[in-house]
């Protein structure tokens, strides 16, 4: 499993009046096994840089070839003074030169005086003018709550700023979304083109979310699917249903159902998948995951299974050795083979981190999210990232462009979360992924590559 930790997410540091140690990732590496040999060998390996505040400021990509380590990336972040990050520069390199062998992407950061994020300007590195030239631009306007209430998309085109999309959003007396609303420039206004209606239980819990798209012809709101949230007396998102619409009957279809099992300190053991079948008018397994903890809640082994001839199959399994700080050093993946009923070893990760004795203590931002694996080459990329509360969180995917590709909603545990996104429809290229809390706060954004 691969985590190429390429984050827009910076490391806030406050002074303290005790020295403090901390821990900080400053290399990873990647190997694949090597099944006729029954040997590993290097695949890749990142480097971090941090600068005196301990921020990652440089993240060296290698590839191994030809028993040597080759430069593949450089990824460069630079921090404003509140912190903040200002920007964000990714080139690739040619392995043989060390120079750029291609123009990739920088992410420039606009902030208010009371740090929210206004504004997002896209640029792309031209290499036979050695200049950033504009691709596509986002601004965001955040209420007194850093609330997000609207963001305007904006394409660069023919060396102007054209209009792309107007998102709204309104919440309640409790700071919860409960509706938003997608624009579509037409070219000489906004038209109205999909809507997302949130509601919540006494408790502030989502027990329901309708997706709707506008009906040009008939000037009207259409309802195209539906999620049912369902809590138990913990505050644990046990349960959520998924439900299509039918415009032939006015009604709404089952779809599928997704079940989460907790233990006593509120962390996930089990997630199960269901699809309904409309034959049998009822719901059959489809996959599921198991999640073994040490005491400090830690996931030990990560299991996932899929249903076939009636019964559970193995196919694959992640185990992890932590350091005193619960940070993974050791992760590693295995591929069930079925032919001899036993899991194989398939990659692996070791990751390396530096203790440091320092004045002030470390805080880390909201949420960090990271890709694996990035870049991608399958048809789908898992997301890992932190949540303050359980509860939906809205994953998003723009082009170079900045315009949005997808949106999906999807469920999130409180705390650490390892969301698997299907990418199938997207193309070979660069991407940024960002997601948005159900309150409406944006938690991260990182940048991906399709090969």
């Amino acid at each position: 499993m691969k985590k190429l930790l390429i984050t827009c997410s910076a490391i806030f540091m406050v002074l303290s009046s005790f020295a403090q140690t901390v821990s900080h990732l400053r290399a990873v590496r990647d190997d694949r096994y090597n099944i006729p040999s029954s040997s590993w060998y290097y695949i890749d390996s990142d480097l971090y840089q941090y600068n005196s505040l301990l921020q990652d400021t440089t993240i060296q990509v290698y590839a191994y070839s030809q028993n040597t380590w080759k430069l593949r990336a450089r990824i460069f972040s630079n921090f404003a003074t509140n912190g903040k990050m200002a920007d964000y520069e990714y080139f690739f390199m040619d392995t043989l030169t060390g120079l750029v062998s291609s123009g990739y992407l920088k992410y420039n950061f606009g902030y208010n005086a009371q740090d929210d994020t206004t504004s997002i300007l896209i640029q792309h590195w031209d290499v036979p003018t050695s200049n950033w030239l504009n691709n596509g631009r986002i601004y965001f306007y955040p209420d007194a709550n850093h609330r997000d209430t609207a963001s305007i998309t904006q394409l660069y085109t023919s060396g102007t700023w054209q209009n792309s999309k107007y998102v709204t959003s309104t919440f309640n007396a409790a700071g919860l979304i409960i509706n938003q609303t997608t624009n579509t420039w037409n070219g000489s206004a906004y038209d109205p083109t999909s809507k997302i209606r949130y509601s919540y239980d006494a408790n502030n819990h989502l027990v329901a979310r309708i997706d709707q798209i506008w009906d040009g012809g008939a000037s009207a709101w259409v309802n195209a699917k539906e999620y049912i949230y369902t809590w138990n007396s913990s505050d644990d998102n046990t349960q959520r249903e998924h439900r299509l619409w039918n415009s032939g009957t006015s009604t709404w279809d089952n779809d599928s159902m997704f079940y989460q099992t907790f233990n006593g300190t509120h962390h996930v053991v089990n997630q199960l998948s269901q699809a309904y079948n409309s034959g049998t008018s009822s719901y059959v397994n489809k996959s599921q995951t198991n999640y073994a903890r040490d005491v400090r809640d830690n996931v030990t082994l990560l299991e996932n299974d899929y249903w076939s001839a009636s019964q559970w199959q193995h196919d694959e399994r992640y185990t992890y050795i932590y350091n005193q700080f619960d940070q993974v050093i050791d992760e590693v993946h295995d591929d069930y083979n079925s032919s001899i009923s036993m899991y194989q070893s398939y990659k692996r990760k070791h990751n390396y981190y530096d203790e440091i004795s320092t004045g002030v203590a470390a805080i880390p931002a909201s949420a960090i999210i990271s890709l694996y694996p990035n870049p991608v080459n399958s048809n789908s990329v898992h997301i890992i990232f932190d949540n303050a509360r359980a509860g939906d969180v809205s994953v998003s995917i723009y082009d170079l462009r900045g315009r949005m590709l997808s949106q999906e909603n999807r469920m999130a545990a409180a705390g650490a979360n390892d969301l698997a996104i299907d990418i199938s429809a997207l193309s070979a290229g660069q991407y940024l992924v960002s997601i948005t809390a159900a309150d409406g706060h944006k938690l991260s954004a990182t940048k991906m590559i399709k090969q």
